[in-house]
């Protein structure tokens, strides 16, 4: 009943705004659930879903379209790979499970973000939406840097031109990754898989790897990403 008298209140508003007065008539007034979800199984043998048919977002996050798009541009990669390769079939269904998952991981975190941000975060709209507020590690770390707790190095399935392959890449965040910055992200992290290391000896490691003019902010991404995490100097 609340939300019927929302919606009578909303058709008044409406027809006695100004911004409408040049119409002709009254234009109906339509209702749609908005509500998110996913679909707990996005792919198998003989199913794949795309766009909405998978996930939808939180209408303010404005990211349905370039969800939607991703989505369709990753089913055509593994479509292909399954017909052409078949022997990857299995490879590139975990593929898109994995992305369809953080897709929905990622957006959820940022649509909680911005309700906390909202100038009306302190009206209950707002709050039953927004998460925790994020904390926002130091891009200058003065101690030591090292893997974060639960990040690993290990071969994942990635997107190598037209087909769906393994490569050594980084789990343990909301999305696994191969490159960063442009740069195989397992060859810029490896140093650190069995110690750490000053940031300085960690950038040096770069050389060759990365153009010097974009180590630290390669540097910076990884922590503020979670991948790194510097010990008190």
């Amino acid at each position: 009943l609340p939300f019927l008298v929302m919606i009578l209140v909303a058709i008044a508003m409406l027809r006695a705004s100004a911004l409408f007065r040049d119409l002709h008539g009254t234009p109906p007034v339509h209702c749609h659930d908005a509500t998110t979800y996913a679909s707990e199984v996005v792919c198998d043998e003989r199913l794949l879903r795309i766009g909405d048919a998978s996930h939808s977002l939180d209408p303010l996050s404005s990211s349905g379209i370039r969800s939607a798009m991703q989505s369709a541009l990753h089913a055509s990669i593994v479509i292909n790979t399954i017909l052409r390769r078949p022997q990857h079939a299995a490879l590139a269904r975990r593929f898109y499970s994995d992305a369809q998952r953080a897709a929905v991981d990622e957006h959820t975190r940022w649509t909680q973000s911005f309700y906390a941000d909202s100038r009306y975060s302190a009206e209950s709209f707002w709050q039953k939406r927004a998460g925790a507020p994020s904390q926002t590690e130091s891009t200058s770390p003065s101690g030591d840097v090292t893997l974060a707790h639960g990040i690993t190095i290990e071969d994942i399935p990635c997107i190598v031109g037209d087909f769906i392959e393994t490569r050594r890449g980084v789990t343990g965040t909301p999305r696994p990754f191969v490159w960063t910055g442009g740069v195989e992200a397992a060859a810029l992290l490896r140093p650190l898989e069995h110690r750490s290391m000053s940031a300085d000896q960690l950038l040096g490691t770069w050389r060759g790897l990365v153009p010097a003019g974009r180590q630290q902010a390669i540097f910076n991404e990884l922590i503020r990403g979670g991948v790194l995490t510097a010990s008190p100097s």
